[in-house]
Formats: structure tokens, C-alpha cells, sequence
């Protein structure tokens, strides 16, 4: 259902030479535990997204430690990369189809925090290199499915005033996620020269 975790043999050397980041600091990591839902499942572990934000509260460095402890080292911890996945059967699709079923994967609280992190730092770098298109507008801040729809149209008035006649071509990959290689996400964040760090956690974060 989902593409084979990347083989160590086989894993490309890492070739960025950029220093690493900056610890993570007492003000990020409490606004992104802040911000984690309440109400969500927890994952295997068992505890609840309340539970960590009291933590937090009551003990904030410790946080703070193991995180900047697993950016260092540059490795995401298995444990909290091991989720319970349940499935939800799509309304009027046949029950003997795999297809038919979209699985919901529930994960630590404390690896969702560490991912946001990660993911923050990793953005920020991408849009100061201007690594990132454009023309992409998903899972960017600013930017939103309306402001993608105003810029079509205000391409298609812009086109009509040369010609009479507009061609829109919509395509949707089936799956896109599913089938992703993560050999391929390896490579660019080599290639688009973020930290180190950065780099070897994402990198970890792929084995398994």
C-alpha cells in the first residue's frame, strides 16, 4: 500500500557541506505544542495530546532537550516513527478492494511535535533559497486554494485579450503520495543545500 522504506546499503551519501542548524529554541517548541489538538487520537504510545502540552508546562526544558538532543544527532527516533494504522471504508465502494479503504495512520504526539519542528526549519530554508516553486501553492504559508483559483482566472482573462479561444489543462495524479519515491525527496534535500542536520534527520526519518 505504501513504498518501501529507503535500504541503508543503498542510501546516497550525503553530500551537503552546509553547517547545521541552530538549536531548536524555548519559544519555538511551545507555540507548536500549544497549537497540537486536544481531542486527537493519540498514537501506540497511549498519551494523549493534553498530556504532552501539560508536560510542557510543567517541565519545559525537557522537551526542549530531546529534541535538540535527536537534532544533533541528526536522527528521528524509531519508536515514534511507528503509528496505528485503522481504515475507513470509502461510502459505496465494494468491500473486497484494498482501494476501497483510506487507512488513517495515528502517531505519537511527542514525533507529530518533532515533525512540525523539523518541517518549520526545513521550510523556512527552502523558501530563503527560493527552492520552491512558484507555481506551488500547497502546504505553503500564504497561500491557499482560493489564491491558486484568483491567479487561474487572472491567467485566463490575461490570455483571452490575446486570443479568443483558452485551453485549461487539469491533470490529477492517482495515488501521488502512495507511490513517491523517497529516494527521490533524499536527492533534493541534497540538492537544495539546507543544513545538515536538517538533511540527516529527513534522511533518518526515511529507513523505516
Amino acid at each position: 500500500m505504501f513504498p518501501n522504506p529507503l535500504d541503508f546499503a543503498n542510501l546516497p551519501t550525503l553530500r551537503t557541506n552546509k553547517p547545521d542548524d541552530a538549536p531548536f529554541t524555548k519559544e519555538e517548541i511551545p507555540l507548536v505544542i500549544k497549537n497540537i489538538h486536544e481531542k486527537k487520537a493519540p498514537g501506540p504510545d497511549g498519551i494523549d495530546n493534553i498530556i504532552i502540552q501539560k508536560i510542557n508546562k510543567r517541565f519545559p526544558i525537557l522537551f526542549m532537550e530531546l529534541f535538540n538532543k535527536c537534532l544533533h544527532l541528526g536522527t528521528f527516533p524509531d519508536p515514534l516513527k511507528f503509528g496505528n494504522i485503522i481504515l475507513f471504508k470509502k461510502e459505496g465502494k465494494p468491500e473486497d478492494e484494498a482501494s476501497s479503504y483510506r487507512p488513517i495512520s495515528l502517531l505519537p504526539t511527542i514525533g507529530k511535535v518533532l515533525d512540525k519542528l523539523l518541517t518549520q526549519r526545513l521550510n523556512y530554508h527552502l523558501e530563503r533559497l527560493k527552492e520552491i516553486s512558484d507555481n506551488q501553492y500547497g502546504f505553503r504559508e500564504g497561500r491557499s486554494t482560493e489564491l491558486a483559483i484568483h491567479h487561474l482566472i487572472q491567467k485566463i482573462n490575461e490570455c483571452k485579450k490575446k486570443s479568443p479561444h483558452v485551453l485549461v489543462l487539469s491533470i490529477d495524479i492517482k495515488g501521488t503520495f502512495d507511490n513517491i519515491q523517497h529516494s527521490s525527496n533524499v536527492n533534493y534535500l541534497d540538492n537544495c543545500h539546507s543544513p545538515k542536520n536538517i538533511s540527516s534527520i529527513f534522511r533518518n526519518l526515511l529507513l523505516n
